[in-house]
């Protein structure tokens, strides 16, 4: 009964207030990590491994206690750099149109 004297009472219930906070630093090293898995991969033609990477984050998301406002933007930043290095940096280092060569590829 006590319980539902608290609801609509700012702070009475705290969802998730016993999940560890994930440090800026470590964050950054797993999105570091899963990028360079992503581009290596994308450098030898798996281009099926952001999903496989997607799909680990998510299965380890709650093993890790991480919530999902740091888990997604995690594995975008992964995909993001993982896949956008690889393709558009012969365009940008070597001088060859490789924009339009990396939408076709990835299609």
């Amino acid at each position: 009964m006590a319980e539902l004297r608290g609801l609509g009472r700012r702070g009475s219930f705290r969802f998730g207030s016993t999940r560890s906070r994930v440090s800026p630093r470590w964050w950054l090293v797993t999105v570091l990590a899963g990028a360079l898995v992503i581009a290596g991969a994308a450098e030898l033609g798996l281009w099926f491994v952001p999903f496989l990477v997607g799909l680990a984050a998510g299965l380890l998301q709650p093993r890790l206690d991480w919530r999902l406002r740091h888990t997604l933007p995690a594995v975008l930043a992964m995909t993001v750099v993982g896949w956008g290095v690889p393709l558009y940096w012969p365009a940008l280092i070597q001088d060859q149109p490789a924009g339009a060569t990396a939408r076709v590829i990835a299609a």
